[in-house]
């Protein structure tokens, strides 16, 4: 997994994923990318998610899956 990726908690059922800390087309491409990945994994547990030039926020169903589950399960999405 890259170093400068975040995963931060948002309230109690979303976590926001940060690439970067600046508007940039290769952190887009990154976010974009996981976009594609998550569409195509279509997990159950992810009800929507929000893309931004910088970050991704992912609301999920807590009762599904816990923040802990759920953020090893993007980490390896993401690496």
């Amino acid at each position: 997994m890259e170093e400068n990726i975040r995963f931060l908690p948002a309230g109690d059922s979303s976590v926001l994923i940060e690439f970067g800390n600046s508007i940039s087309p290769e952190i887009n491409f990154k976010v974009r990318n996981m976009v594609m990945v998550l569409e195509k994994a279509q997990k159950n547990y992810i009800l929507e998610f929000l893309p931004t030039y910088r970050s991704l926020l992912i609301h999920y169903d807590p009762l599904k899956l816990s923040y802990d589950e759920l953020l090893k399960e993007l980490q390896n999405l993401v690496s």
